[in-house]
């Protein structure tokens, strides 16, 4: 019962490292997990739905997850 945090991930890749095994979470289930995580920022930014499979090469959040949006970054006047 450890509960989910950075701490307990870490543990766990380095577990997986020490049994020479595939770490969780990793490989396809990783690739899913950062592309929610796009999905998610380009509907923010571009205050659209995003399915599942819209980003891949060619769209600016797939390379960035602020996609070169031009409030991505704070300033002054919005800080």
């Amino acid at each position: 019962d450890v509960p989910s945090s950075h701490t307990a991930q870490l543990g766990a890749l380095l577990d997986a490292l020490d049994a020479g095994v595939r770490p969780p979470g990793s490989g396809p289930d990783a690739r899913a997990t950062l592309e929610f995580a796009a999905a998610l920022y380009k509907s923010a930014f571009t205050g659209r739905p995003v399915h599942a499979g819209e980003i891949g090469p060619g769209d600016p959040y797939y390379a960035a997850m602020h996609g070169d949006h031009p409030h991505w970054a704070p300033t002054e006047e919005r800080a």
